[in-house]
């Protein structure tokens, strides 16, 4: 509404903490689930030694652990270098197995998750939605309803409401999705 991006997580463009540049707001690496000081010398890395080139480049000079791989996998941050979340995932095992030798890298190759279940990931370690939205493919159908959003609905309560019981003066339509 505001012109405003917020960009996936990025094991090369995310800082420590949430940062912007011009109207894209990047994901900070310590926001994703499981990471937090974890991502310290992934990003000492990258400014010391400029970009990670690809995944086999960023493991080399990184030597991360199975859940390190996981939560950047899952969030997206590795999604730049044209290898599906499922394919890191299932091959944590070969990644570890590679960095205990010297022996070449080869990920067993596998399809990316169903979306449903990739969006449920991307929100469950970067904490939302970033790659898309769940509900982007009923934008059409949401459309027609014109909906409110959230942040239009003002609350004016009068002198006999409690707090606890906020409602508001007129009818609106809102879009979501019921988590619990």
């Amino acid at each position: 509404k505001h012109g405003l991006h917020i960009m996936q997580p990025s094991v090369n463009n995310s800082a420590t903490r949430f940062s912007y540049e011009k109207n894209n707001i990047y994901i900070g690496l310590s926001a994703l689930r499981d990471l937090g000081k974890a991502s310290l010398p992934i990003l000492d890395e990258r400014k010391e030694n400029g970009n990670y080139a690809d995944f086999l480049d960023f493991v080399n000079r990184c030597r991360p652990g199975k859940k390190v791989l996981t939560a950047l996998a899952y969030s997206g941050a590795f999604d730049e270098f044209g290898i599906s979340r499922h394919e890191i995932v299932e091959n944590t095992e070969t990644v570890a197995d590679y960095l205990g030798r010297v022996v070449r890298l080869d990920l067993n190759p596998f399809e990316e998750y169903p979306k449903k279940e990739k969006l449920q990931l991307e929100y469950n370690y970067a904490g939302m939605y970033v790659s898309e939205h769940p509900l982007d493919e009923h934008i059409v159908a949401i459309n027609v309803l014109e909906p409110a959003f959230i942040t239009d609905l003002i609350y004016e309560p009068d002198e006999t409401e409690e707090v606890s019981y906020r409602s508001l003066r007129i009818k609106s339509k809102v879009i979501g999705i019921l988590k619990d």
